[in-house]
C-alpha cells in the first residue's frame, strides 16, 4: 500500500486532504454502524439474561405460591376451630352463670354483678369472631414451606399436568429462542467491528506520514486553511490550525472565566448586602442598649437624689429631736 506524503503543491495537497476526509468519513460511518449493531446485540443479550434470571427464580416463586395457598387453607381451618372454641367457651360461661350463679346468689345485692357478665359474653363472642375472621398469618410456617417443596418436587418428578410445570417447560424454549436471536445479532456486530478496524488501519497506514491520528479531528480546519489560502503547506496548515484551535479554546476559557467572575460578583454583592443588613441590625441593637443605659442612668440619678433628700430630711428631723431632748433635759 502506497503511503501518502504531504505534497508541496497547494492543489495536490488540497486533493490529498479531500481524499483523507472521504476515507475518514468512511471510518466514522463504519464506527457508527458498529456502535449501533453493538447496542442491538446488548439489548438482545439483556433479554436473554432477564429470561434466565426469571427461570432461575421460578422454582422459588412456585414454592412460595404453593406455600401461601396451603397457608391460607390452614388459616381457614384454624379460624373455624377458633370460632367453634370461642362459641363453646362463651356458651359454657353463659349457661354456668344462669344455671348456677344466679340461684346461688338468690336475689342478693351481689346479683347485680351477674349482669355485666351476661352482657360481656355476647360482646366477647361478637368481637372475637370479627377478629378471627380478619386473622391472617404474615408468612407461611416452616412446616408449610417443607410441604410445598415436596409437592413441587413431586410435580416435577412425575411430570404432572400443572400450570407451574408448563411454565417451567416454556422458559427453556424462550431462552433458546432469545439466545438464537442474540447470536444472529452478534454476527453483524463482529462484521461491523472488523470493517471498522480494517478501514481505520488502512487510513492510519496510508496517511501515517501525512497526518497523525491525534490530529484527525482537525481535518475540516486544515481544509479551510488550505482552500482559503491561509496556508500553502501541511506544516503551515497545522500550525495555523493549532493557533485557531488554541484561540477558540482561549475564547472559551475567557467566557467561562467571565461567567465565574459574574457569579463571584453576584455572590459578593449578596454577601455585602447581608453584611450591611447585619451591621444595621447591630447598630440598632447598640442604640437600643445605649438608650436603656441612659434610662438606667437617669433612674440611678433620680434614686440618688431621692436618697439625698431623704437623708437631708432625716438629718433635720434628727437634729430637731436631739434639740428637743436637750431642751427637756435642761429643764
Amino acid at each position: 500500500m502506497e503511503k501518502i506524503i504531504p505534497s508541496s503543491d497547494k492543489k495536490e495537497l488540497l486533493a490529498q486532504l479531500y481524499v483523507f476526509r472521504g476515507m475518514l468519513g468512511e471510518v466514522y460511518c463504519a464506527a457508527d454502524n458498529y456502535e449501533q449493531s453493538k447496542l442491538i446485540f446488548e439489548e438482545q443479550k439483556s433479554v436473554v439474561e432477564n429470561l434466565s434470571n426469571k427461570f432461575n427464580e421460578l422454582p422459588e416463586t412456585i414454592v412460595n405460591t404453593i406455600a401461601k395457598h396451603k397457608q391460607c387453607h390452614n388459616d381457614a381451618k384454624l379460624r373455624i376451630t377458633m370460632i367453634v372454641g370461642l362459641s363453646l367457651a362463651c356458651g359454657l360461661i353463659f349457661l354456668t352463670t344462669i344455671k348456677y350463679l344466679i340461684p346461688l346468689l338468690d336475689g342478693g345485692p351481689q346479683l347485680l354483678l351477674i349482669y355485666p357478665i351476661l352482657f360481656a359474653v355476647p360482646a366477647a363472642l361478637f368481637f372475637g369472631i370479627k377478629w378471627i375472621k380478619n386473622y391472617r398469618r404474615g408468612s407461611p410456617s416452616l412446616r408449610v414451606e417443607k410441604k410445598a417443596k415436596k409437592e413441587y418436587e413431586y410435580y416435577i418428578q412425575n411430570n404432572r399436568d400443572d400450570n407451574n410445570v408448563k411454565l417451567l417447560k416454556k422458559y427453556p424454549d424462550e431462552i433458546a429462542t432469545a439466545k438464537k436471536a442474540a447470536n444472529e445479532k452478534y454476527k453483524p456486530m463482529i462484521i461491523n467491528q472488523r470493517k471498522y478496524c480494517e478501514k481505520k488501519e488502512v487510513l492510519k497506514n496510508m496517511f501515517a506520514e501525512f497526518l497523525i491520528e491525534r490530529d484527525w479531528g482537525m481535518i475540516d480546519t486544515l481544509l479551510y486553511m488550505v482552500s482559503s489560502g491561509r496556508a500553502d503547506t501541511m506544516k503551515e496548515a497545522l500550525n495555523t490550525g493549532d493557533l485557531a484551535i488554541r484561540h477558540e479554546q482561549m475564547i472559551g476559557e475567557i467566557k467561562r472565566t467571565q461567567l465565574l467572575l459574574a457569579n463571584l460578583t453576584n455572590t459578593t454583592i449578596q454577601c455585602t448586602r447581608a453584611l450591611c443588613m447585619g451591621m444595621n441590625q447591630l447598630n440598632d441593637s447598640i442604640n437600643r442598649v445605649g438608650n436603656k443605659i441612659d434610662s438606667l442612668s437617669e433612674c440611678v440619678r433620680q434614686a440618688g437624689n431621692s436618697i439625698n433628700k431623704t437623708i437631708e430630711v432625716s438629718s433635720i428631723e434628727m437634729t430637731e429631736r436631739i434639740g428637743r431632748i436637750n431642751y427637756q433635759l435642761e429643764k
